[in-house]
């Protein structure tokens, strides 16, 4: 009887490690991430003893409960239709390549110093102001 093995939680944008066993000796297994629009993401060979190994990469925009379909013979030379429920989450590492990583903590940081300039500058100006209007009425 044909066995599928992957983690319970994938996280999104990162690879699955997926692994299987009973299924027929160099025959093709066929891996579907999303069974309801069947999308064949992977298929690999079975080794001689019908064992696989497999990685898929899990879409970066994809996250909640969803499960993986391992199709295949098995041993015995029938179809084999196996399902496990992984839970995707969403990436936190912050691996974005195109610098929206950093967008937030650079728009926070001008949003503090800019008024902060803004405040000193006219704080300058006005003690200035006040210390040569001073000088001029001691004349």
């Amino acid at each position: 009887m044909p066995l599928v093995e992957a983690p319970d939680k994938a996280v999104a944008g990162e690879k699955l490690q997926l692994s299987g066993s009973g299924f027929k000796a160099s025959s093709k297994v066929e891996i579907v991430l999303d069974p309801d629009k069947p999308t064949v993401v992977r298929s690999v060979v079975t080794r001689a003893d019908g064992s696989f190994r497999a990685s898929v990469a899990v879409p970066a925009r994809r996250h909640g409960k969803d499960r993986i379909q391992v199709v295949g013979t098995s041993a015995s030379g029938k179809a084999a239709k196996l399902a496990k429920v992984v839970l995707i989450v969403a990436n936190q590492g912050g691996t974005e390549t195109d610098g929206s990583a950093l967008a937030k903590p650079v728009l926070l940081t001008l949003a503090v110093v800019i008024p902060f300039a803004t405040w000193l500058a006219f704080e300058v100006l006005s003690w200035r102001s006040r210390r040569t209007g001073t000088k001029s009425r001691r004349s």
